[in-house]
């Protein structure tokens, strides 16, 4: 199995779920979600890599420094032949502030990533129900004056 080969697998493994490699995605990562709407900040971003990056493998238990591209692609090959990382794709998600990391997430599941525009869109929705229902506990509080 070369190089060539992997890369197919993988394109072929995330066409299952609409993705490419370098198509930015989230993960309803949405920053003080728990907050009053307003407070919300936008959905974290992330960029897919490919599983033959070396970025994508610098600083895990396979690598402890930025590997070379051959020795990834002997370790992305035996990965395949043990039916691993089938399920799983490297994302370089930009915190922002905080800088940029690259997590292991998953394609399947109810935490996998989708497309960032479809992120987003929920997103949006979320913050206004979450605006809406704010508002209307709002309007129905009594206030204090009232009760004196």
């Amino acid at each position: 199995m070369d190089a060539a080969q992997l890369l197919a697998m993988e394109a072929s493994d995330l066409a299952t779920v609409g993705l490419a490699v370098g198509v930015q995605v989230g993960a309803r990562r949405w920053p003080w979600q728990h907050a009053h709407a307003d407070c919300w900040l936008r959905p974290w971003r992330g960029v897919v890599l490919s599983r033959l990056d070396p970025c994508a493998w610098c600083r895990t238990l396979a690598f402890q420094q930025v590997p070379k591209p051959e020795d990834v692609s002997r370790h992305v090959k035996s990965c395949y032949k043990a039916k691993l990382l089938r399920d799983n794709i490297p994302v370089l998600w930009c915190f922002g502030d905080y800088g940029d990391r690259v997590h292991w997430e998953t394609l399947r599941g109810s935490f996998r990533v989708r497309p960032y525009a479809d992120d987003l869109a929920e997103w949006i929705i979320a913050r206004g129900r979450a605006r809406y229902s704010e508002g209307m506990r709002l309007k129905h509080t009594t206030p204090r004056s009232a009760l004196a």
